[in-house]
């Protein structure tokens, strides 16, 4: 805690990565990222534990995706993303958004710096995404909300010669990204949450968000079928 109480960091999440063969045998690449709580701007006694954001990033081959999901326990939701300028090295153009439903979001008009950024050393904002309505209190449906199976997806064509570790280590090291995340109490009152990637390959453990490889989809239906042919194979030897 520092600054009256109202600030916090604890970065200490870990990341998994998975490498498995697609059909036609190209490697696909994914990450789960936990984001780690580093700024709390109205400490009002929600259960911050409760606040739980991920983010799985996914080498697509010609770019990269970035698929934010709330997975907390308390009323919630994630209005604001930022992506730190260091990400220049490694994506390309503007992102393309991709919006479960009930989520609404769009590129701001004036990109601007998370709140306290100079704490997780922010280089700069490359790219800042916001829900529609989301200085309006009344309109938090429009972020990504708990327990509602919600998501956002951006996606950006990649720059050549770069891999997911790239990626990777961008997340955890330079600013990373923030995500903004609007808490609401059992008695009505708002908490206003930063959480971060920054030092996410910190392998300290914790009371952190689980993290988990994940397979794409292809990769996923590849590895099912070669678990099919060697099924088959011990079948006809029997």
């Amino acid at each position: 805690m520092k600054k009256g109480g109202n600030r916090m960091k604890r970065f200490k999440a870990t990341i998994l990565t998975v490498t498995v063969l697609g059909a036609m045998g190209a490697a696909a690449h994914a990450a789960s990222v936990g984001l780690n709580i580093y700024n709390n701007t109205k400490a009002n006694g929600s259960d911050l534990t409760a606040s739980h954001v991920n983010v799985n990033v996914i080498d697509t081959g010609a770019g990269y995706s970035f698929t934010f999901t709330n997975d907390s326990t308390i009323t919630s939701s994630i209005t604001k993303i930022y992506f730190d300028h260091s990400f220049a090295s490694v994506l390309a153009g503007a992102g393309t958004l991709t919006e479960s439903a009930g989520v609404d979001y769009r590129p701001a008009t004036i990109v601007s710096d998370p709140p306290f950024a100079s704490d997780i050393g922010w280089t700069g904002s490359f790219a800042y995404y916001r829900a529609v309505g989301t200085d309006d209190p009344t309109k938090i449906a429009n972020g990504i909300l708990n327990g509602a199976l919600e998501s956002l997806t951006v996606s950006f064509t990649k720059v050549g010669g770069t891999v997911l570790d790239d990626v990777l280590d961008l997340l955890a090291g330079t600013g990373g990204i923030v995500a903004h995340m609007i808490n609401i109490d059992n008695e009505g009152r708002t908490t206003n949450i930063d959480l971060t990637t920054l030092g996410s390959l910190d392998p300290t453990g914790g009371e952190d968000d689980p993290v988990v490889a994940i397979p794409t989809p292809a990769s996923a239906a590849a590895g099912l079928a070669l678990i099919g042919l060697l099924a088959a194979r011990r079948r006809r030897r029997h």
